[in-house]
């Protein structure tokens, strides 16, 4: 990655920026607080917690943590239901619900929250909820008018025991066995998809940028 001298980098925000997105939220909370109903259930259900902190040792001077935006427990199965909330500029497409970067995240929670609470896994569920801060005026389909779209990422074994595969190496690539960051030895890892949204390839930062 290239440095750039902080006079020549433009992080600024402008106040029409910021109003955007705050009238985005509040056409978000709009929606939200007249459909609750229909994306949240008190019937057979209980809420646990919201921000719900998962905090679990991983490695030598290395703790997980985590906190989860809404735990809910059915009172029928004793089951649990991780729902993560996410912001979308419309949605989330293929390519959103591909990216592992993005769906591991629950599996983790998924993961320690079952030795947290000693849960067996088969009895934690997984989805999102994005929130969407642009629908088109007039929708082609019912579900492109919609500000939530909801996603339920594969969360079985096979799925949860590779996030935790993914995290593992990550954790083993970037710390040692202290706990202290390594400074070098990292090898690029350029993709279209990865570098899709990455600033330091839209700045002219890295050498290794993928378009």
């Amino acid at each position: 990655v290239k440095n750039i001298p902080l006079e020549n980098r433009d992080d600024s925000i402008t106040i029409d920026t910021m109003n955007e997105f705050y009238y985005d939220g509040l056409h978000i909370m709009d929606y939200l607080t007249k459909k609750r109903s229909d994306w949240f259930t008190i019937r057979g259900y209980e809420l646990v917690d919201i921000e719900f902190e998962l905090e679990e040792d991983i490695n030598n001077n290395l703790v997980f943590t985590g906190f989860i935006d809404i735990l809910l427990k059915s009172t029928k199965t004793g089951s649990y239901t991780i729902i993560d909330l996410k912001t979308s500029t419309s949605g989330w497409k293929d390519y959103h619900k591909k990216d592992k970067s993005l769906t591991n995240q629950n599996l983790l929670y998924k993961h320690y929250l079952s030795k947290k609470l000693g849960v067996p896994y088969e009895k934690i569920f997984v989805h999102y909820l994005v929130l969407k801060r642009k629908v088109p005026d007039d929708p082609e389909f019912p579900a492109m008018g919609r500000r939530i779209q909801k996603f339920i990422p594969t969360d079985g074994k096979v799925s949860m025991n590779r996030a935790v595969n993914d995290f593992n190496e990550f954790v083993e690539s970037v710390f040692d066995d202290d706990g202290n960051r390594k400074e070098d030895g990292y090898e690029p890892t350029p993709s279209k998809s990865s570098c899709r949204f990455c600033e330091f390839r839209e700045r002219g930062m890295c050498e290794f940028a993928v378009t």
